[in-house]
């Protein structure tokens, strides 16, 4: 009897002090979770919007640098005025403003005079 005596305080014990202690602890443990779990959450978002607008403003410089890249490969129009002729007999008779600015790769078409008299329209002074 006096072993079952030690054992009904004990089993009381158990249920009243300990049981609602484990609880407490599992449930403390259980908050403290979801709130990091919030947290990383949140930081996760925070990150990825970040990334997001760092993206957007590295898109928008690359399309500015490739923009420039373009200009300089695009050959100016200048020098195809200033060399064409040089290279392709009656250059300005056979090509028009507007094939000239195709191949300058420019939208306004240029105003082209000749450098030199086209020797074939001069009139011949016999």
């Amino acid at each position: 009897m006096a072993k079952q005596s030690i054992n009904q305080p004990t089993a009381t014990a158990l249920s009243t002090i300990v049981c609602p202690l484990i609880e407490s602890i599992f449930h403390y443990q259980g908050e403290a979770l979801s709130a990091e779990y919030q947290r990383a959450l949140f930081e996760h978002e925070t990150n990825i919007e970040t990334i997001r607008q760092e993206s957007f403003k590295l898109m928008q410089e690359k399309a500015n640098l490739q923009a420039q890249v373009d200009a300089l490969r695009r050959p100016e129009l200048e020098y195809l005025v200033t060399f064409m002729p040089l290279f392709y007999e009656n250059f300005f008779m056979a090509v028009n403003p507007q094939e000239l600015a195709i191949m300058g790769e420019v939208c306004k078409y240029p105003i082209c005079h000749p450098l030199t008299p086209n020797p074939i329209m001069t009139p011949c002074k016999c």
